[in-house]
């Protein structure tokens, strides 16, 4: 099966990138690393109805039928914990009534998982890291089951606050989403410059803890324009997403 991800070659990437990590084979040096909270609504194919579509999807990417029921009971299909976060109601058949657990696995799957095992790899050979959740949905009253998907940080994180987008992310927002791009894009200089996310100048806003994975996780600022940023553990779907890592070897070929 082919896939666009990083592949061995003998030299750049010498093996394999799962067991290189393992083996604290990388480059040392601090990490800024972070995902969004639905990105598992990015490039996933609508008419999730049952769950004969959930590990048919789930094999096509590589796993045997065994893994596949596995993770059927790891994402229940309970639309209240499905991604978006954001709609709590169970989609119609266009979208798919199982839509949510699928896209929670989704986003797992391609991004979440690997930022907290980095995270976690980092943190185990005392490399300094800082991880983040970004959940600012950027069009007031879309519930069309993308929300906070894949890439909606960049216009905060590079405070791109005018039209470059379309739409406009910030058009017709309050000036917390103004405020909130002040913060990530004078965090991300900070890091760069100083090795910390926190010589930002600006007040009131939680210190951003290094990820420090002592009893095997550590904790995440979350970026919210609704809300007050905050810090939370970054235990969220902590045995299914435990079990992904576990398989990536022998059922996804890492």
């Amino acid at each position: 099966m082919n896939r666009f991800f990083p592949q061995p070659d003998g030299d750049f990437i010498q093996g394999s990138t799962l067991q290189q990590l393992k083996d604290g084979h990388f480059v040392k040096v601090p990490l800024l690393n972070g995902a969004n909270t639905d990105e598992g609504t990015a490039f996933l194919p609508y008419a999730f109805n049952s769950d004969k579509n959930f590990t048919d999807y789930v094999q096509s990417q590589g796993p045997d039928l065994d893994t596949a029921q596995t993770l059927l009971k790891l994402y229940p299909d309970i639309p209240a914990i499905g991604i978006p976060d954001s709609v709590t109601t169970r989609p119609n058949e266009t979208i798919g009534t199982q839509y949510k657990r699928a896209a929670a696995y989704n986003g797992d799957y391609y991004f979440i998982a690997g930022r907290r095992f980095a995270s976690q790899m980092w943190s185990e050979q005392n490399v300094t890291t800082y991880s983040y959740r970004f959940n600012t949905a950027h069009y007031d009253g879309e519930e069309d089951f993308i929300s906070v998907t894949h890439a909606l940080d960049q216009p905060f994180v590079f405070h791109i606050t005018d039209d470059t987008y379309n739409p406009p992310p910030f058009e017709d927002m309050p000036q917390s989403y103004f405020d909130l791009a002040d913060l990530m894009s004078k965090m991300w200089v900070s890091f760069v410059v100083d090795g910390t996310p926190n010589n930002h100048g600006i007040s009131g806003v939680p210190e951003w803890p290094i990820y420090e994975a002592l009893d095997g996780y550590g904790k995440n600022l979350v970026f919210d324009a609704n809300a007050t940023s905050y810090v939370e553990a970054d235990t969220f779907r902590a045995e299914a997403i435990a079990y992904l890592q576990s398989q990536w070897a022998e059922q996804y070929q890492y």
